[in-house]
């Protein structure tokens, strides 16, 4: 009664899903997860659990501290601590195929192989086998390691430089003589002794490499004739960082401008603009009208760009009809300002450009400019008129749809009534009218036949219907001519419809911001006053 109870043997269960080993009957090595705070042993921890997570297909598993997986797992049966063996970590699971892995495994006993170095033969003073023995030894304990660092953000262009210091009782009793250390010695004490010595370093920089091993530093020492082998492997917990070169290098921002034959490709504004046809297309005027437009601007508050680029900003927006996104990418500006900026210079250049779109006060104005043909045969010429149509999005504003949507194009405008000098000046502009409304209506509303005088020659693109009977009630005269039939004709006829284009060409409206729609009228004051400035009268 007072016996033991015997002892339960406890039964070895593998962590793999589908592994039978643990009803067999031949002795399988069974291995922990490693459990040691090293890092090179967290790093190969975190692979296995990675591997054996792959293959149960399980989220979030974790080890515990019992938890074993059998070595028919490894390459060969048994794992291995050489980190570039294939059995370092388990790869071998139910239902895959080992080909790959035998292939691995013949390729590394090539590389082996094609390290091992034959015995250099060397003559030596006369010591004894345990003498040399104690002395690598003695190195092997304390290894000397001397890293020349490298910062990797400040000499990205230097080399690295690795040396592996031999301390000195390896060599104390060899008097004038150089072995290379990744050769073998052969020693003669009497009877024929192998010794070799050989000393692996690996440092690694994960930022550019892909690699998933650790630093280390691994010694070996083989001795024949009853002198056991002797092997050593240091860890390195502070790794030196050290520069590596990418296979692979990613084509970026850095990259092109590394690259000498491409060129770089940057715009900083009014400064990157330098003739006057470039600037036209960007923005519709020439230098000598932006700088007539910018003596006119005043300074803005609270703003980090030039005056002269804010002015940029504005006339891009009107001649491109660029969002207002596009625009805060090119001159690095938020959103926000970019509508600020152009809020307030439209604001301003609405008032100060007003006057550029006036009524002559007398006939002999129109008289100086008009070609002498046209001059005889329309003595008291006044003015060109035409209502034109713009076609524009959709707007936002419900009271705006109703106002501007057209009927039989079903879709949204708005008509302007303009009146024009021969050359193209414009003398007269009414204020934006829905398309609802007819050419007669808005000639009549718009407050143009008030500035007609007694015996005004007034001239139309198109018949205005009702309109020749209003000026004869003021003695005034309405002719449409044939502008196709005479060449003189023809020529003020094609002025005038090129300042109608110039006009249409200013994106801004047929693209009209929601934030804009209420200042249309301010907008075609721009736009007119613009044109105007061309074309002085």
């Amino acid at each position: 009664m007072n016996e033991n109870p015997k002892k339960r043997q406890r039964v070895k269960r593998c962590c793999v899903i589908g592994c039978t080993n643990e009803n067999s009957s031949e002795e399988v090595p069974y291995y922990y997860f490693p459990t040691d705070s090293t890092e090179w042993k967290k790093l190969r921890r975190q692979k296995w659990i990675d591997e054996v997570v792959q293959h149960n297909k399980q989220k979030y598993w974790e080890p515990k501290k019992n938890t074993m997986i059998c070595a028919a797992h490894f390459t060969g049966g048994r794992k291995s601590e050489h980190p570039q063996h294939p059995a370092f970590n388990p790869t071998i699971f139910p239902g895959q195929s080992s080909k790959n892995i035998e292939e691995q495994v013949t390729r590394f006993d090539g590389q082996m192989k094609q390290e091992q170095v034959k015995p250099l033969p060397v003559k030596l003073p006369t010591i004894t086998t345990e003498e040399a023995v104690d002395n690598l030894t003695g190195m092997l304990v304390k290894p000397s390691v001397i890293i020349t660092k490298e910062s990797t953000t400040t000499s990205p262009a230097k080399d690295e430089n690795v040396q592996i210091a031999i301390p000195e009782p390896l060599f104390s009793k060899i008097e004038d003589t150089k072995v290379d250390q990744n050769k073998s010695m052969a020693i003669d004490d009497q009877a024929h002794t192998i010794l070799d010595f050989q000393c692996q370093v690996n440092i690694s920089n994960a930022k550019h490499v892909d690699i998933t091993m650790p630093d280390y530093m691994m010694c070996n020492l083989r001795v024949e004739n009853n002198l056991k082998c002797a092997e050593t492997q240091i860890n390195l917990k502070n790794p030196t960082p050290v520069i590596i070169k990418s296979q692979k290098e990613t084509l970026s921002y850095s990259t092109i401008f590394k690259t000498p034959w491409l060129q770089p490709v940057e715009f900083n504004g009014i400064s990157s603009i330098n003739f006057d046809s470039d600037l036209e297309e960007i923005s519709g005027v020439n230098f000598a009208i932006f700088n007539q437009l910018l003596k006119k601007l005043p300074a803005m508050e609270r703003l980090t760009i030039s005056n002269a680029n804010r002015l940029l900003i504005f006339l891009m927006k009107f001649k491109q009809g660029l969002s207002t996104s596009v625009l805060s990418i090119l001159f690095h500006l938020n959103s926000s300002t970019i509508d600020r900026i152009i809020d307030e210079t439209l604001e301003q250049l609405a008032v100060s450009l007003k006057s550029h779109v006036y009524w002559p006060k007398d006939r002999q104005a129109m008289t100086n400019i008009m070609p002498n043909s046209f001059k005889d045969e329309y003595i008291n010429f006044r003015a060109i008129i035409d209502c034109i149509e713009i076609h524009i999005e959709v707007p936002t504003n419900v009271k705006a749809r109703i106002e501007f949507y057209t009927k039989y194009k079903t879709g949204h405008s708005f008509k302007i009534f303009f009146a024009f000098a021969p050359n193209g000046f414009i003398t007269y502009k009414s204020k934006c009218y829905g398309e609802q409304k007819r050419d007669v209506l808005v000639a009549n509303d718009c407050g143009f036949l008030n500035l007609i005088s007694d015996n005004d020659v007034i001239l139309a693109i198109k018949d205005f219907p009702n309109l020749k009977t209003v000026l004869e009630r003021k003695n005034a005269v309405f002719v449409t001519p044939p502008f196709m039939e005479n060449s003189t004709e023809y020529t003020i006829y094609a002025r005038i419809l090129n300042s109608i284009n110039q006009i249409k060409l200013f994106r801004i409206l047929s693209s009209m911001p929601t934030n804009l729609a209420s200042k249309i009228d301010d907008v075609v004051q721009v736009c007119s006053a613009l044109n105007n400035l061309r074309l002085p009268l």
